[in-house]
């Protein structure tokens, strides 16, 4: 059994979902002002799991976040800042860690922004 079998982590075969993240970038709009838009940092193949769901009462109504955990290969310089694309999901990226600072898996902790 691999190593990563007996950690309890998912293996290379599991990261059959194609996501994107993106950074936020601003550019001028020739009035003094600035407009923002999200560029592509990287696209990559990752495990996408959802782990929790929760409801609450926002502006006197009922609001709910879905909570996901992305798993891929490292890629040095992703930071909470950005936001993942997958299919056609937004996920707030809330935390990244290196899994056991090796620099061979990043776990990003995500919250699905409401479209």
């Amino acid at each position: 059994m691999s190593r990563l079998r007996e950690k309890g982590q998912r293996s290379p075969g599991d990261l059959r979902h194609r996501i994107t993240i993106q950074t936020r970038t601003a550019t001028t709009d020739g009035a003094g002002g600035s407009t923002y838009a999200w560029a592509t940092h990287v696209t990559a193949w990752a495990s996408v799991m959802p782990i929790g769901a929760r409801e609450s009462m926002m502006h006197g109504g009922l609001g709910g976040s879905i909570t996901h955990r992305i798993r891929m290969r490292y890629q040095a310089g992703i930071l909470p800042s950005m936001r993942v694309s997958h299919r056609s999901r937004i996920l707030k990226i809330e935390g990244v860690r290196n899994v056991d600072e090796e620099n061979r898996w990043l776990e990003l902790d995500c919250v699905e922004e409401p479209v």
